[in-house]
């Protein structure tokens, strides 16, 4: 039978509305993609996990190695065990903002995925897609792994099972529409709400992925990292990236009825 498993975080709000960069702790779940030398005691060896999972480099965004330039990304990893065996079918990832955005009054999560005036490196012009000022972002992505049965906390041995990066999600935008012919009615609308009615994207990704019994399967949120003065990569996502929307997560798994 279908199981639908959810999960989801609100950025805590800003002190000065819209303001992101008093919005920089907490940020839990969201964790750095390295654990690079800089944020641990030690230099982590290939059995601690240097990359916290399979799949998500965005071009231009992250290079392979430590203390460089471009920083860690930003993964939010929500985990979930199956004794018997299941499929995964469905994944529906929520990107909520304010649709009435006045960041200097009432609104807290303001994200509009469109690039700056300068495109990551892995984007620019001569690359495999040149991308200007304007343009919706790429660097957004989504990735499944299952741990490995005999080794569940070694990321390298993970299987990736379902990938989605280098993609738009500006055509998957919900948003209330007013009920014709039928009265006022404001459910979903609440008078005095301060950001307005539903707004935000939902990506789909329809799947259909067996998971073996004892299975442990990982669906990653891989966003691009904060920008700062040394950082050139004018960013939608802004210095706090995880403050700029809220986010949810929906999992669709079929699994055998038991006793």
């Amino acid at each position: 039978m279908p199981v639908t498993y959810f999960a989801g975080w609100t950025p805590p709000p800003s002190v000065v509305p819209g303001a992101d960069v008093t919005r920089a702790t907490p940020r839990f779940p969201w964790q750095e993609s390295l654990n690079a030398s800089q944020t641990v005691s030690t230099t982590p060896g290939p059995i601690t996990n240097p990359q916290r999972a399979k799949g998500y480099k965005i071009p231009g965004v992250q290079t392979i190695e430590e203390d460089t330039l471009y920083t860690s990304q930003m993964m939010w990893t929500t985990c979930f065990p199956f004794s018997a065996p299941a499929i995964l079918k469905k994944i529906y990832v929520h990107i909520g903002r304010d649709k009435d955005a006045d960041p200097a009054v009432t609104s807290e999560y303001n994200l509009n995925p469109v690039y700056g005036g300068v495109a990551p490196d892995g984007f620019a012009a001569g690359s495999t897609v040149a991308l200007a000022a304007g343009d919706p972002t790429l660097d957004f992505v989504v990735t499944t792994e299952v741990s490995s049965l005999f080794s569940p906390e070694d990321r390298s041995r993970t299987d990736v099972e379902v990938t989605r990066n280098h993609f738009s999600f500006s055509n998957d935008l919900f948003r209330a529409v007013p009920w014709p012919n039928i009265g006022s009615f404001t459910d979903m609308n609440p008078a005095g709400w301060p950001g307005g009615g539903p707004f935000g994207w939902m990506i789909p990704l329809n799947v259909d992925v067996p998971l073996h019994q004892n299975s442990r399967l990982r669906v990653n949120l891989a966003l691009p990292p904060g920008t700062t003065t040394s950082y050139p990569y004018n960013s939608p996502w802004g210095g706090t990236p995880w403050g700029e929307a809220q986010w949810g997560l929906t999992v669709v798994v079929l699994e055998e009825i038991t006793s």
